[in-house]
């Protein structure tokens, strides 16, 4: 094989730099550009999301590592449909110490912020989420359907309890 000729060279060189651009896509072998639409619509979405992680990451993420728990623990290896409903029936009591943490967060975090309000909130979170753990233990976990009538109440009873304590809790968090 002998030395690639410049000509042969300029050419790779133009297709190389011709792929680099970030307006190109591969399509089918060819390169062509994406319409300006479709890249305007991506970097608003990609914007917004941005915006949104910035001004609410610091209640976001640990929302979302609790309903990645819920995930895990509903899809990871072989749950039968009672461990599913245990899992969820048992959601709200994760919120709920979510929650907790919020408020004790904002404790050690900034204790200048300390007041007693956000004291008091932590007792009646810690008296809430002990109920919401009696609530979640005295929920029945069989399928049958008036069980389920009975647990479905009672999950709805705890989701909207634990739901009330983490929009407080994510509220003071952002300094509301």
């Amino acid at each position: 094989m002998g030395e690639p000729s410049k000509s042969s060279l300029v050419t790779t060189l133009e297709v190389v730099a011709d792929k680099s651009d970030l307006s190109l896509s591969e399509t089918s072998g060819a390169a062509t550009e994406l319409p300006v639409e479709s890249s305007n619509i991506i970097m608003d979405m990609v914007s917004g999301l941005s915006n949104f992680l910035d001004n609410n990451a610091i209640w976001f993420i640990p929302f979302a590592i609790v309903l990645y728990q819920l995930i895990l623990k509903i899809t990871i290896g072989n749950t039968s449909e009672r461990e599913k409903w245990e899992t969820l029936i048992y959601l709200p009591t994760d919120i709920c110490i979510l929650s907790i943490a919020f408020l004790a967060s904002i404790i050690m975090t900034d204790p200048t912020k300390v007041s007693i309000g956000i004291i008091s909130a932590l007792f009646v979170f810690l008296i809430i989420t002990a109920l919401s753990f009696y609530i979640a233990k005295s929920s029945p976990i069989d399928l049958s359907s008036t069980s389920m009538k009975k647990a479905k109440k009672n999950l709805a009873i705890n989701s909207l309890l634990s739901l009330l304590l983490l929009v407080y809790s994510a509220a003071k968090l952002l300094g509301a």
